[in-house]
């Protein structure tokens, strides 16, 4: 079974170091056996931390998560050829996770997020920065990639909807289906398609549900969306609304 004699050498490597402080226990989880070695040596080196458990079977990985007392369980987010999405999942409603990425792909991160994964990073990040985010995640706490948090803030601060991608947010995050959109809006199915798919690239969302949660916290829900019968169709006011935009000056178009 692959990562046996990986746990082998982590059981004896960490054999002796329990001094009487409460060590983070972390199961690492990875498809790539440089990734797995690479990880392991990281941890192993630092004070407080001991790898109780190396593997690149999901199935396996799940067993050892419900099975054994654990801290953290750090794994790949995508592994190479099978969906681990529903493993993740799974194991985020026991035991605190860090998902890493190779490199910095929105659909990884907001993958992560739905799989309720609590710390976030890049291959490529900084030994401290990974070593931070296990123990903020470990302890109970949420961690993203610096880095990361910069991009999408600054995404989505310069990202200002037009009109029609405004209405069609605001009915898709209620809920409402391409049809219904298209009717409301008398616009053509395509077109609604056309504007959802602007605003997933805009946005960096890729699901209704990230579109909902976008909508409600930047203040496009509780308003009203212009008809293009010259009616008008109020939203559910789900929270109270602020807009994440600085309003337009006047007199701009």
């Amino acid at each position: 079974m692959a990562g046996t004699q990986e746990n082998k050498d982590s059981a004896k490597s960490s054999a002796g170091k329990t001094d009487g402080r409460c060590l983070t226990k972390i199961v690492i989880a990875a498809d790539h056996t440089l990734t797995r070695l690479g990880l392991r040596a990281l941890f192993e080196q630092v004070s407080g931390f001991t790898v109780t458990e190396v593997e690149a079977d999901p199935e396996q990985i799940l067993h050892i998560v419900r099975e054994r007392p654990l801290n953290i369980l750090v794994t790949e987010m995508r592994f190479t050829g099978e969906d681990v999405s529903p493993d993740i999942r799974s194991a985020s409603r026991t035991v605190p996770v860090m998902a890493f990425s190779a490199y910095w792909i929105q659909e990884s991160f907001h993958l992560a997020l739905e799989c309720g994964v609590r710390g976030f990073m890049t291959k490529d990040a900084d030994v401290e920065e990974i070593v931070k985010s296990a123990r903020t995640v470990a302890n109970g706490g949420t961690y993203i990639d610096p880095r990361l948090s910069t991009q999408l803030v600054e995404r989505r601060l310069t990202c200002e909807l037009t009109e029609r991608e405004t209405d069609v947010l605001r009915f898709i995050a209620t809920g409402h289906t391409t049809s219904e959109v298209s009717q409301r809006l008398h616009i053509s199915n395509r077109t609604t398609e056309s504007v959802r798919s602007a605003l997933k690239q805009k946005l960096g969302l890729t699901t209704r549900a990230q579109m909902h949660t976008y909508a409600c916290e930047n203040g496009y829900l509780a308003t009203t969306c212009s008809c293009s019968d010259g009616t008008n169709e109020k939203t559910p006011l789900l929270r109270p609304a602020t807009r994440a935009l600085p309003p337009r000056p006047e007199g701009t178009h």
